[in-house]
């Protein structure tokens, strides 16, 4: 990811978003947030690494999907748990940071 970020930054790319870690993990540096959002359909209960070269924000390990919304240049992002009932209300994944304790809310950005 450090080899990219200047690429990102001369291209002002804002946002990422990537898949296939099979989890949740919200990165951020000064001028770029980066989403992994792989575990919609499988997922891996261990806990991922390397958070402090990542500037990783949260993590989660559950079944998701994100949504985003955009008005103007603000954009904001959900992470959204798996639903055991196709008729339950959609409630926020549940999310850690780095030291384990819980993050809520959703994620703002200025883009």
């Amino acid at each position: 990811m450090q080899k990219l970020l200047p690429l990102f930054e001369r291209s002002n790319v804002r946002v990422m978003f990537t898949g296939h870690e099979h989890n949740f993990q919200h990165s951020r540096t000064a001028r770029f947030d980066h989403f992994v959002t792989g575990a919609g359909g499988k997922i891996r209960r261990a806990r991922p690494d390397g958070f402090a070269e990542a500037n990783t924000v949260s993590w989660a390990t559950d079944c998701h999907f994100l949504l985003a919304h955009i008005e103007g240049r603000h954009m904001t992002v959900r992470a959204i748990a798996a639903l055991d009932d196709p008729a339950g209300t959609p409630v926020e994944l549940e999310r850690f940071d780095p030291d384990d304790r819980p993050v809520s809310g959703p994620v703002e950005i200025e883009v």
